[in-house]
């Protein structure tokens, strides 16, 4: 029987995979600020506790969800967690999040420090984000 591959692995590049499988592996975690970071999801955010959502990370196990970000909570996206409070506050893709990091990283971080930062990022809102926002 053939293993089925996650389909967010069917549209990447080899090597972005392996990215994803090493920084879980080590339980890798980017910081965004002293309070926020960039952390991968190992699962959706379907139990409910509360009127939060709970989800599992790499690198800091069960963390609580916003209910509009958890709509949105896969298993490999990149979350914006607040290790203050441990509640995610925002979802981003995998390219989007290559992205952030190789230009718009000034732009997110003034976005999540004014709590404007969407529930969901992707290439699309990248784009419309640093149309808005953008100096």
């Amino acid at each position: 029987m053939t293993r089925r591959t996650p389909s967010l692995f069917r549209r990447l590049a080899e090597k972005d995979v392996e990215n994803i499988r090493e920084a879980i592996k080590a339980k890798k975690y980017w910081k965004l600020d002293g309070e926020k970071i960039y952390t991968i999801a190992l699962s959706r955010a379907r139990i409910r506790v509360g009127n939060m959502h709970v989800v599992r990370t790499a690198s800091h196990g069960k963390v609580s969800v916003l209910p509009e970000p958890a709509k949105y909570c896969r298993k490999y996206r990149i979350l914006v967690l607040d290790t203050r409070d441990n509640v995610v506050k925002s979802v981003l893709t995998w390219t989007a999040f290559t992205e952030v990091m190789k230009k718009y990283s000034e732009m997110i971080l003034r976005l999540a420090e004014s709590d404007m930062l969407p529930a969901y990022i992707n290439v699309r809102t990248l784009i419309r984000l640093k149309k808005k926002y953008a100096k």
